[in-house]
């Protein structure tokens, strides 16, 4: 039996400032963000082959390449933010 390692504290806590920031995402979504943004500043590359080697966890790096994608191309990201973002900029240039 093996003893499966704590969680990566930078992660989880990035993890939940992001929630407390965009509270209407969800958080397995927001933890599969989390950790391609760790694996592009780990690998120094944005390129999904060399970011597979870098995400977290035990699995294939076929499964892993199929996360980063997950995370990256999530429609609720992609919709919920860019209207969270229009709402933002709006309210910005309001006097």
């Amino acid at each position: 039996m093996t003893i499966p390692e704590p969680a990566d504290l930078q992660r989880t806590e990035l993890t939940r400032h992001f929630k407390a920031c965009v509270t209407f995402l969800r958080y397995d979504m927001l933890q599969r963000v989390v950790d391609v943004l760790f694996a592009m500043v780990t690998a120094k590359s944005v390129n999904q082959s060399d970011l597979c080697a870098h995400l977290p966890g035990v699995s294939s790096i076929d499964a892993k390449k199929r996360r980063g994608e997950r995370g990256c191309r999530d429609p609720q990201l992609t919709e919920s933010v860019s209207a969270w973002t229009a709402r933002l900029g709006s309210a910005a240039s309001r006097p």
